[in-house]
């Protein structure tokens, strides 16, 4: 599917919640207009470009509307050789930002050292990542806190119900921390600890 100006107006104006861009290669002016609707975008949760030829400087595009947007949960670059270090250092400072972003797929795209502490960084400092792909590039302290960001999340929807039971999940959300901060002290974000004291200050 090519980020034609009919495409990008479509996506403008309707409820579309999953973009498949896959094996379609796009120019820059594409996805600068398309990054440009993403960024305000609340319906989008999934967005594939695997195979899409996105380069670094795509990446940085798309990476300031990943920041920005918050209903996107799922995006998927794999099998674009053309990203290196630099893209996956533009994709790791949104990630950090607070987007909402929970399961990144990169496979078969070369991640050097930096490149894989970079993403697992991403994930310490993460409200919302549950899972990268491929999961061998995750360290044990990653893997524990995308555990405990899926168990958080879960909670947190429940604050999104009516009043009557804000304060029950509100409860709930306090236990859930209280209960992974014990059992993995080590392994709890810092943007987590500061997002819960919201909840629960009393467990500070």
């Amino acid at each position: 599917m090519k980020l034609n100006p009919a495409f990008i107006e479509y996506v403008k104006t309707n409820i579309a919640t999953s973009i498949d861009l896959e094996a379609t290669p796009q120019d820059d002016d594409s996805i600068q207009n398309f990054a440009a609707v993403l960024e305000n975008n609340t319906q989008i949760n999934s967005l594939y470009f695997s195979e899409s030829q996105i380069n670094d400087d795509q990446l940085q595009i798309l990476s300031r509307a990943i920041k920005n947007n918050k209903s996107l949960c799922f995006i998927d670059f794999s099998i674009n050789p053309a990203i290196t270090e630099k893209g996956i250092e533009y994709l790791t400072e949104a990630l950090k930002q607070g987007s909402s972003i929970q399961v990144i797929n990169l496979s078969y795209i070369t991640l050097t050292p930096k490149s894989i502490d970079l993403l697992n960084e991403a994930v310490y400092e993460s409200l919302s990542i549950i899972r990268l792909i491929p999961e061998e590039i995750m360290t044990p302290k990653a893997k524990e806190i995308a555990a405990n960001n899926k168990i958080l999340s879960k909670v947190r929807a429940a604050l999104e119900t009516s009043q009557p039971h804000k304060q029950y999940a509100s409860d709930l959300l306090c236990n859930a921390y209280k209960i992974l901060s014990s059992c993995f002290p080590n392994s709890v974000s810092k943007k987590t600890q500061q997002e819960e004291k919201k909840y629960c200050p009393k467990v500070f």
